[in-house]
């Protein structure tokens, strides 16, 4: 099915995000993104407060971070009863919001970070964009991801753009 937002803005590009299975849920009670994702003040820098994030918060506004690869969701953790949330975004928008956030590294969770990744307001965000959802029903770890096996045993699909339904 072709995105009618990416034949009007240009380019979309696939991006990932994991999040609760209650934000799922809102999204597809209200068929947006209002009041979903984290508020500019929970960014809100303290002075001298060292950091790679590189984003620039609106403290009056809600933001959606996104991953560039599925393999970053690692940074985050994939665990079980998590939604792992697939969107086809226009490449404009993308391109205005992508950054930099600190996470810290997936062998040795002790040597921060520097992540490439998208903060964008969720104003910006259409119901569209979204394309699929998958319900872990296992945790996954970053070995399970670099072994040879498909991960299909990991999740459930609750929707699937193409298929139109939600669970």
């Amino acid at each position: 099915m072709i995105n009618l937002y990416c034949l009007i803005w240009g380019e979309c590009v696939q991006v990932f995000r994991i999040c609760d299975k209650a934000e799922v849920d809102k999204i597809f009670k209200d068929m947006d993104f209002k009041d979903i994702g984290a508020s500019g003040k929970m960014h809100k820098r303290k002075p001298g407060e060292a950091t790679v994030n590189n984003h620039v918060y609106d403290e009056d506004e809600m933001y959606m971070h996104f991953f560039p690869k599925f393999s970053d969701l690692f940074y985050i953790n994939l665990e079980k009863g998590k939604c792992v949330c697939t969107y086809d975004i226009p490449e404009e928008i993308l391109d205005a919001s992508l950054g930099y956030g600190e996470y810290m590294d997936l062998f040795t969770y002790s040597i921060p970070r520097k992540v490439p990744e998208y903060c964008i307001n969720n104003k910006l965000l259409k119901f569209e964009y979204l394309t699929q959802v998958k319900l872990l029903t296992n945790d996954i770890s970053y070995i399970d991801f670099l072994s040879e096996e498909p991960l299909d045993d990991f999740y459930e699909l609750i929707y699937s753009k193409q298929a139109s339904k939600h669970k």
